[in-house]
């Protein structure tokens, strides 16, 4: 099979740090992996909210509008007529609930874009507070992430209870 004794070993030791490569490469892309998998599940952080739907983040989304003109100082005023969307979302389990929301607002009559802007709700067992009043977004920001919402199968708009 071999010619001659040093060319089976020097075909071995060719072999042998091939496989080492190998290893190496598989184990520092396994290590690399996993690094990522516990950053996009580290207890205590935020996670996306897979459902903006959801009865907590429609109730939280409704609690922030209802207090932005009173403890916010965007560039616009919530209108009477005010619809809410829900574009984005994080949460954090605490004691409690911390919810991370973008949110845009515009009129029922005719969808009017009002605004749109960021917030942290803390939910405590029931009884909300904002803690941070985000940065405001523009139009074509908001828009954007409204089509983001509608090609990832989520519907936009949602009813909320008042």
């Amino acid at each position: 099979m071999f010619g001659t004794k040093s060319e089976a070993n020097s075909t071995m030791k060719s072999l042998g740090l091939l496989l080492l490569l190998i290893t190496t490469l598989l184990l520092t892309n396994t290590l690399a992996m996993a690094k990522d998998e516990v950053k996009r599940h580290m207890v205590g952080g935020y996670a996306p909210i897979p459902d903006l739907k959801e009865k907590h983040v429609l109730r939280a989304a409704q609690f922030a509008l209802s207090k932005v003109d009173s403890q916010a100082s965007y560039s616009f005023q919530v209108p009477q007529d005010a619809e809410l969307t829900v574009v984005d979302g994080y949460r954090q389990v605490v004691a409690g609930m911390n919810y991370q929301l973008v949110l845009v607002v515009t009129t029922t009559k005719d969808k009017e874009f009002v605004g749109a802007f960021e917030v942290t709700v803390y939910d405590h067992f029931g009884d909300l507070t904002t803690t941070k009043w985000g940065s405001e977004k523009s139009r074509e920001e908001a828009m954007i992430m409204m089509d983001n919402l509608k090609e990832s199968g989520q519907s936009v708009r949602e009813e909320l209870e008042t």
